[in-house]
């Protein structure tokens, strides 16, 4: 199990997990590699940034009743047709900035403590 260790904010609070983005459908906003913040909800708003599943793959674009949209003009918006299965599973908060991860030193103490909790020793 791999942690992600992020120090407490309010956006933070509102987060139930932790997306690795891969593509730039959604650059320059949210690139290829971003850690990203999502809230799990099963509807959006429209014009909301959702992850979707869509045929078992995931995607992030923002929702519109019409379809799902990515910010690159060039990319065409997902028109999902009745028989295609997707499920929302959340709504992108924000892409986690390095202002919101522990600095090195808290890093690896975090990894010290995670690696002597392993072992069962008592911290």
């Amino acid at each position: 199990m791999s942690h992600v260790y992020l120090r407490k904010g309010a956006m933070l609070d509102q987060a139930d997990a932790v997306f690795t983005i891969t593509g730039n459908g959604m650059a320059p906003i949210i690139k290829d590699g971003d850690d990203v913040l999502v809230k799990y909800t099963d509807t959006l708003e429209p014009g909301a940034i959702g992850v979707f599943m869509i045929d078992g793959k995931p995607f992030i674009r923002q929702y519109y009743p019409s379809g799902l949209r990515s910010f690159r003009p060039e990319l065409e918006t997902v028109h999902l047709p009745e028989n295609v299965k997707y499920d929302i599973i959340g709504q992108f908060l924000t892409v986690i900035t390095p202002e919101m991860r522990p600095t090195a030193r808290e890093q690896a103490m975090l990894e010290k403590m995670e690696k002597e909790q392993a072992h069962g020793m008592r911290v």
